[in-house]
């Protein structure tokens, strides 16, 4: 299993083209997805999230750098492999 720390500074619309990349890998069962945001609902759709091996949604705190969101991502990551992605990143469905 691989982690992918999604960063948003807002709510899940911000990452929702970023997620739909990272549902056609062709090993997203076996991703665990951590979403990082301001706030303890991000309002994260369920749908969209459902292929992955685990979703974790973290509450980072207000957002004051996108430093901060990206360790606690990683502080809450539980694979050995641990990838930072931004939301404007839309990688191809074999990179995982």
């Amino acid at each position: 299993m691989s982690s992918v720390i999604l960063p948003t500074s807002d709510d899940f619309s911000t990452i929702r083209l970023t997620l739909r990349a990272l549902t056609r890998q062709t090993i997203v069962d076996r991703i665990e997805l951590v979403i990082v945001a301001p706030v303890d609902d991000p309002r994260v759709d369920a749908a969209e999230v459902a292929g992955f091996e685990r979703v974790t949604v973290v509450n980072s705190g207000p957002l004051r750098t996108s430093n901060i969101s990206r360790a606690a991502g990683i502080r809450a990551a539980s694979a050995a492999i641990v990838v930072l992605l931004e939301d404007h990143s839309f990688p191809d469905p074999d990179w995982a």
